[in-house]
């Protein structure tokens, strides 16, 4: 309470008690107000609450009594009547509608029982019934496609038409499906503590009916051309009827094929034809006796000779678009449509000869010569180049020669509109002329064009109550800055205004030019129209359905009641709700009016996922096949799922994760809950087992070896608007394993560990560790999967320290730092990336190789097969030849530099340098190695879950002849 209120409460008192007085803050201080509001008539709570309550009143307490279940501490954030505070009716009729806009309630009544000094508050709620989940049973697959026919949604009130109009809009869907026999059994359960109701419906489809292979088809109607009737029965049974064999019964089918006879007869000249189809249901075999009955009517046909460019069908099909009208217009009319359509397409020459018979029309065409565009010229441009106008926008109609009527006219569409960009406003089309060169078909279209004067700005003005400097594109008109007034300098002024009253906190702003033009001279004024500043979120009206906590909804928005408003900070609380990953779906808009203290309230609508979820996978994939690997076979992978949402009703969620392959097996359980010890901290216990298999040999067809982890971590994880910060603490049982498929012993071990430069006595021992690792992102990035501006900046430690005496020389401490820059310059990207790490540790043998830094592949040197830059060590493969074998390093030094630009439309290309240093020794020896470099080129093909990635890159040093000179990707996503 602030200072002025309790000063306020104090005089209250003092005046009540010396002077008798605590009677006045009623008319009468022992009649009881009781307001009563329906839910059709909130709208009027303010009238009728100050007609009732007269004068403010001090507040004793607020009680409510409902018929549902409801949070009480969602209740007073909506009513936020506190104790000992002067409650005005303003306020009591603010608190109502509040109460109203959660959707739930359809009377609320509002008690004041006045006492000696202070008033009693009592809400009586009468609530609603709440549409709350519908479930479709019955049915493994599809059920999303029906229950979009379902009218009523998640926190709607239930009406019983919508539930029986969509039940029956659900089965009759059911049925134009070919379940001609299917019923739908409904189950409305309906909660009385919470007055929600849940649906269930379990659609009996039954069998799918197929159609009879004896379809009937009866033609009839035609008296001057009885022959056609067999003539179309065959035909019909022959291309369309046979369609139906044996297929199954669908509605779609039906109308398609229905259609199809219609086009056909109308081509055929029969326009006038009916098709009625008659079904009858043979319930007994589950299938569709079907009869169409076929009225031809009257016959009337085109018929063309001497056509080559266009085809009769399609002639045909061009004279009926006038629809059964074709018929009735004189061969005269028809023979010009067909006349412009040559002439669009450069037949200037054409002639067609129209005879009109009873029950068919004539047309002789005469195409003549097609002419030919072989050059474009401008009369009356002076202002651009004519190379340059020619190039742009008329290249379409030079490549194709031929003449194009819709061709060459969008492209004087778009040089008109070129125009009006340019500030030539009323620049017009004075002639289009066609001059005979060279041969006789082969024509110069020439276009002559009025550019008029071209439009300046002469002057600015703001015409608004605001101040508004003029400063930026705004900036005092003069001699010397005088320029055109194009389409982009006003949207530019727009746009400038509207930031700059939106840094000014305003958010309801209308921004209209007035264009005044004197010959070359514009003076353009803005009006400006603030219709409101400063408006404020009001409080946060939850509707959802089911009793998930309001105070965790409530801690997660970025925005609190009375702050300006601000539609990012709805697109932030948006991001954090989201990821609870506890929700099917997540809705935020503002309400359509203000409260009574000229608030914005936001109407936030929840609906909770099923709390139980089993997710699938499973694939094949091909193992080894970059360039430098051999084929190796088909690898499976398969793995799944399972999520228990909100297991505590705390937000929390319970996921266990299995993955199988070839080459790892993962099983992950995590327990995940926000808000640890009431803190905006992300709490993470996990428990895993995982094994991973390393190929280690270029040209081998085996793994090298082997590392298990297993263990369990605790991590916490708070999040800001650019930056989050995350630390783990857990131990760690790693075991390093040499594959040894063959059996060759002790000796094949230490071959290997001497080449991988590990120590043999590390080897098959399950070393356990502790280990921390804390993690700082800093995102300044403007997209996550395309930026274009922005920066991304990674630091991370992470120490392992081995239980026990036995292995502590294997103790470690690995830094990592990491640095990315994106730099926009028109429509190319510069992209800048460095990292650099080190492992703290006397002796390099004793890291373990999972552990250590490796450059090589797609996100680091694209040079280098993926792992595969030096140091590299040797080893004997099966034929007896030397195999190189990545080791990793202690000390890591890498940079990349790209150029990103766009080639056509979704097709990017990009041009990039990549170089580094990797040792195992000490930091300072790093640099006196010879530098890992690359340079290389790539695509990137623009998809909704990231970039397609292709990049290939050459090394400027082979060290090795047996190593490629060169590597390729294909990937998904950007390098970094």
């Amino acid at each position: 309470m602030s200072r002025f209120s309790c000063f306020y409460v104090f005089c209250l008192f003092f005046y009540a008690h010396h002077s008798g007085c605590a009677s006045d803050l009623f008319l009468n201080d022992t009649e009881v107000r009781r307001i009563v509001i329906n839910r059709a008539d909130y709208k009027t709570i303010v009238d009728v609450c100050s007609q009732q309550i007269t004068e403010p009143f001090l507040l004793e307490q607020v009680t409510f009594d409902a018929d549902v279940v409801i949070q009480e501490n969602e209740l007073r954030y909506l009513v936020e009547l506190h104790k000992n505070t002067i409650v005005s009716p303003q306020e009591l009729a603010n608190s109502i509608s509040y109460l109203f806009k959660k959707n739930k309630f359809v009377t609320i009544t509002c008690t004041v029982q006045p006492g000696k000094h202070r008033s009693c508050v009592h809400f009586d709620l009468c609530g609603l019934w709440i549409f709350q989940k519908l479930k479709i049973k019955g049915i493994f697959i599809g059920k999303d496609t029906y229950q979009q026919y379902y009218m009523l949604d998640s926190g709607d009130i239930f009406d019983d038409d919508k539930h029986n109009h969509s039940v029956k809009k659900i089965l009759e869907i059911i049925k134009a499906e070919g379940y001609c026999g299917a019923h739908i059994d409904e189950k409305i359960e309906r909660n009385d503590n919470t007055k929600t109701v849940c649906v269930t419906l379990t659609l009996n489809k039954g069998s799918r009916y197929t159609i009879n292979n004896d379809i009937g088809l009866i033609l009839y109607g035609t008296k001057s051309h009885p022959e056609d009737i067999p003539i179309f029965k065959k035909k019909l049974q022959r291309f369309y009827l046979k369609n139906f064999v044996g297929v199954y019964y669908t509605k779609e089918t039906l109308n398609k094929e229905t259609c199809a006879f219609k086009q056909y007869l109308a081509k055929k000249g029969y326009p006038f034809a009916t098709v009625e189809l008659k079904e009858h249901v043979d319930s007994k075999h589950k299938r569709i006796d079907l009869t169409f009955k076929i009225d031809l009517q009257n016959k009337k046909e085109f018929l063309f000779t001497g056509n080559t460019f266009f085809s009769s069908g399609l002639l045909s099909e061009s004279m009926l678009v006038f629809g059964q009208s074709t018929w009735l217009l004189p061969a005269s009319i028809l023979a010009e449509e067909i006349e412009g359509m040559y002439k669009k397409k450069g037949f200037f020459d054409i002639d067609v000869e129209a005879t009109e018979e009873s029950d068919a029309c004539y047309f002789t065409i005469d195409e003549g010569a097609r002419y030919i565009i072989k050059k474009i010229t401008f009369k009356g441009v002076e202002h651009f180049d004519h190379h340059y106008l020619r190039k742009k926008f008329f290249s379409s109609s030079m490549r194709s020669k031929w003449y194009d009527q819709d061709r060459l006219e969008k492209s004087i569409d778009c040089l008109l509109s070129y125009y009006f960009q340019q500030g030539f406003w009323s620049a017009s089309l004075l002639q289009q002329e066609f001059n005979c060169i060279g041969k006789k078909n082969e024509y110069e279209v020439v276009i002559t064009l009025d550019e008029c004067e071209r439009s300046y700005v002469s002057s600015v003005y703001i015409d608004s109550d605001e101040f508004i400097p003029l400063r930026g594109p705004l900036r005092k008109v003069s001699k010397e800055t005088i320029q055109p007034c194009t389409v982009h300098l006003i949207q530019n002024q727009k746009q400038w205004i509207w930031d700059y009253l939106k840094k000014k906190d305003f958010t309801d702003v209308h921004v209209q030019p007035d264009i005044v033009q004197d010959g070359s001279d514009v003076m353009l004024t803005w009006k400006v129209d603030v219709r409101r500043a400063h408006v404020d979120f009001g409080k946060t009206v939850l509707v959802e359905d089911g009793n998930f906590p309001f105070e965790y909804v409530l801690r997660e928005l970025q925005y609190k009641d009375g702050d300006c408003w601000d539609r990012q900070r709805l697109k932030d609380s948006l991001l954090k709700l989201k990821r609870w990953d506890l929700f099917d779906h997540i809705y935020f808009y503002p309400d359509s009016e203000l409260d009574a203290n000229g608030k914005r309230a936001i109407i936030l609508k929840l609906k909770q996922d099923d709390p139980f979820e089993l997710r699938m996978r499973g694939g094949i994939g091909l193992i080894n096949m970059g360039r430098t690997y051999k084929f190796r076979g088909v690898m499976y992978t398969a793995g799944g799922t399972f999520l228990y949402r909100n297991p505590t009703n705390r937000a929390d969620l319970f996921r266990l994760e299995l993955d199988f392959s070839r080459t790892q097996q993962v099983m992950q359980a995590a327990y995940l809950r926000p808000w640890v010890f009431n803190m905006p901290l992300d709490g993470l216990f996990q428990v895993y087992a995982n094994k991973f298999k390393y190929p280690g040999l270029i040209h081998g067809q085996r793994n090298l070896y082997s590392v298990l982890q297993q263990g369990f971590l605790a991590s916490l994880t708070h999040k800001r608007k650019r930056a989050y910060f995350t630390g783990n603490i857990g131990v760690e049982w790693m075991k390093t394993k040499i594959s040894d498929e063959k059996n060759e012993g002790r000796i094949f071990n230490r071959r290997v560990a001497r080449a991988i430069n590990f120590e043999p006595e590390l080897l098959d021992k399950k070393i356990p560790y502790f280990y921390y690792e804390p993690t700082l992102y800093v995102n300044y990035l403007d997209d996550q999967l395309y930026p274009t501006h922005g920066s991304l900046t990674v630091l991370s430690v992470k120490g392992m320290v081995p239980i026990g005496k036995v292995n502590a020389a294997s103790y470690f401490v690995k830094l990592l730092a990491e640095q990315s820059f994106f730099v926009p310059m028109r429509s190319w990207v510069f992209a800048l990336r460095g990292r650099a790490g080190y492992i703290i540790h006397r002796h390099f043998r004793n890291i373990m190789p999972s552990e250590r830094f490796y450059l090589g592949g797609a996100h680091s040197i694209r040079g280098y097969d993926t792992d595969m830059c030096p140091p590299l060590g040797k080893l004997l493969n099966d034929e007896g030849e030397i195999e190189f074998v990545p080791q990793g390093g202690k000390a890591m030094l890498q940079g990349t530099v790209e150029l990103r630009f766009p080639l056509y439309k979704n097709l990017g290309g990009v041009v990039f340098q990549d170089c580094g240093y990797l040792s195992g020794g000490l930091w300072p020896d790093m640099l006196k190695g010879d530098l890992l470099a690359a340079t290389g080129v790539g695509l990137r093909y623009k998809t909704p879950i990231g970039p397609l990635c292709f990049d290939i890159a050459v090394k400027w040093l082979k060290r090795e002849s047996s190593l490629p000179r060169y590597a390729w990707f294909l990937t998904f996503g950007h390098a970094f």
